[in-house]
């Protein structure tokens, strides 16, 4: 192992040992490993107990879903309670508000209490109210208080309604893009109902035309629909340790329940870290000779004794991991969060296009170990570099940090995934070439699995190294890696996450290939001649190809010509990805008619935004 000598192994080594004594003395792990997990949802964890609702509500049953708005439900009592609410940007309006004759007089539900506009003149004033989110609407009512004992009082007489809907298409540099849904110059109702058809909206402002006095006693909104987005977001979870001490573990599957209408869906997202808080906090202090700002490092307490701008807060990305991409919606996955840790987060985003459609996650759990297998499991790939398409041998390399003591059980297994089937050459364990038998070695279409139990790896310091090899197709692959301790059955197999070695940075796993023009691998054909006469043997041609260096799918096309150029057989249309293909061809044409026996010409076409590239190759058919 070039890239970690024996003198560093040895330093670490004593570092490591230093660690785990303190470690050992603020929190004792149990000596053996014990699977465990957080239950949200059904006789688990109350959802709203344990993290935050966003435009969500919990049902009897203990489900989680988007609210459901009602037709006679008045969503602007409820907008404070979003973060929303009612003002006006217009100075002269806001020295108006005044103890006993404030703007929320007219979203408190109380018909008998008002909002009054008593300005010498009150053409161009408007307010504004923010629903807190975007909601389904169709319907806006205000009116002035009613008349009681004689006295009568003014309503507004000329106005403008607008709306608009709060996604960021629909704002500018000068805030929301309004769209006018009413405008009644003179009006001659106390009570003004404005209907149209139903459409998400959040921002609605309501624009005086007169110079008369007015008052709005309520001012509704009424709607119908589910939430469009919304989201629950968990306190940080904690594993647990000894005396209160978090513990430290790693992740296993999260498995859930979930239901989804046609038009509506639900993602997951994950995340995790080394410490009680996402944050860290600053103390905004000024040189007194050069006037320049400056960050102090500063307590939570302090930050929010002193509130911004006097003091900041920034994400704390040294100690945890920005949101996972969502997760597949398969119901299981395995958490892809950064392990071993001892905090954990989750968020769940639901989404609904239609007024009718909403997704509903009925219960979730979060598989973990602890202690985990290792302390850490540090590895990296050489080498760096290679050519696109061309098999290639790696070296991947890996060094364990374990303590028996604090009940780091070590490993006997090792699953490397590989953008194409590897070839396994060799595996050595400090630098002891160790013999595994065909049965302990899995070469899958995507990944490498070794399982070694006779040499499990137990001690600190152990290195490792895998020799294979395997073509790479795009820039910057990755070679993610995991451990399994596949004789603990408390475990059951629960694998530990290897991550890039930290003196290499975190590009250690990843391959970068050449920048040439090529987007294709040459043409390949497998039973070449053939034989398609339905006897079961070489019926079909194989034709084989990769395609290279694309970061996401493009256009690709299969053809059979015959020698003079005339097109026989489109095999395949569509997108693909960087990688290796294979489509078969059965010997007939475009009509499902046998081809007569001779020369023919396999032809593939990629094609990018910027590029179109062929490769072309004979194939021979005979009977």
């Amino acid at each position: 192992m070039s890239w970690l000598p024996r003198a560093s192994r040895s330093g670490r080594l004593g570092f490591l040992l230093c660690i785990w004594t303190s470690l050992a003395l603020l929190d004792a792990l149990p000596a053996l490993a014990d699977v465990s997990q957080w239950t949200f949802g059904g006789t688990g964890l109350a959802w709203q107990d344990h993290g935050v609702l966003d435009g969500l509500e919990t049902t009897s049953q203990g489900q989680l879903r988007p609210r459901f708005t009602f037709p006679d439900e008045n969503l602007s009592l409820t907008a404070e309670g979003r973060g929303g609410g009612v003002n006006t940007p217009i100075p002269t309006l806001k020295s108006t508000i005044l103890e006993g004759n404030n703007l929320s007089n007219m979203i408190d539900g109380d018909p008998d209490v008002a909002f009054r506009s008593e300005l010498s003149n009150n053409q161009g004033l408007f307010i504004v109210l923010d629903l807190g989110a975007s909601l389904g609407v169709n319907r806006i009512v205000f009116y002035a208080r009613p008349s009681t004992g004689g006295e009568t009082f003014p309503f507004l007489q000329g106005y403008r309604l607008l709306i608009n809907d709060g996604t960021p298409e629909t704002q500018d540099d000068a805030g929301p893009v309004w769209t006018v849904v009413d405008r009644r110059n003179p009006n001659r109702s106390r009570r003004v109902q404005v209907d149209f058809p139903l459409q998400f909206i959040r921002y609605i402002k309501l624009e005086s035309l007169v110079v008369f006095d007015w008052e709005i006693a309520e001012f509704e909104v009424f709607g119908e629909g589910f939430t469009p987005t919304a989201s629950y977001t968990s306190e940080i979870l904690r594993v647990p340790g000894n005396v209160g001490q978090a513990g430290t573990a790693n992740w296993g599957k999260l498995r859930w329940s979930h239901s989804a209408d046609q038009g509506a869906s639900m993602n997951l997202l994950v995340r995790s870290g080394d410490t009680p808080d996402i944050y860290r906090y600053f103390r905004v202090e000024t040189d007194e000779l050069t006037t320049k700002k400056y960050l102090e490092p500063t307590t939570r307490e302090e930050y929010e004794e002193l509130g911004e701008p006097k003091a900041i807060r920034e994400f704390d990305r040294d100690h945890w991991s920005r949101w996972s991409e969502p997760l597949p919606p398969t119901g299981k996955e395995q958490v892809p969060a950064p392990a071993p840790r001892s905090y954990f987060q989750f968020m769940a985003t639901f989404e609904s296009s239609k007024f009718d459609a909403g997704a509903m996650l009925d219960s979730l759990s979060i598989e973990y170990e602890a202690p985990p297998l290792a302390a850490g499991i540090e590895a990296a790939i050489a080498p760096r570099r290679a050519e696109a398409g061309i098999s290639t041998p790696f070296t991947y390399s890996l060094v364990a940090q374990i303590d028996p003591d604090a009940g780091h059980t070590g490993f006997d297994a090792l699953e490397i995934t590989t953008p194409a089937r590897p070839t396994f050459r060799r595996l050595s364990i400090d630098d002891v070439q160790v013999n595994l038998a065909p049965e302990e070695i899995t070469e899958a279409a995507d990944r490498l699995v070794l399982r070694f139990p006779d040499h499990r790896v137990d001690i600190n310091g152990t290195a490792m190294e895998v020799l294979f090899e395997c073509p790479v197709f795009a820039y910057g692959t990755t070679f993610d890696g995991k451990v399994f301790n596949t004789a603990d059955a408390a475990s059951d197999g629960l694998p530990q996450i290897v991550v890039p070695d930290e003196r290499i940075g975190s590009r250690a796993l990843a391959v970068a290939v050449g920048l040439g023009k090529a987007i294709l691998a040459s043409l390949t054909v497998q039973s070449n001649p053939f034989t398609p006469n339905g006897d079961g043997i070489n019926d079909e041609a194989a034709l084989a190809y990769a395609i290279l260096k694309v970061s996401e799918p493009i256009s690709v096309s299969v053809h059979v010509y015959d020698l003079v150029g005339k097109s026989v057989r489109r095999v395949f249309a569509g997108q693909e990805a960087s990688g290796e293909h294979q489509h078969f061809w059965d010997g007939r044409d475009d009509y499902g008619r046998l081809v007569p026996p001779g020369i023919y010409l396999a032809r593939v076409t990629a094609e990018t935004a910027v590029q179109t590239d062929h490769r072309s190759t004979v194939v021979m058919v005979a009977y």
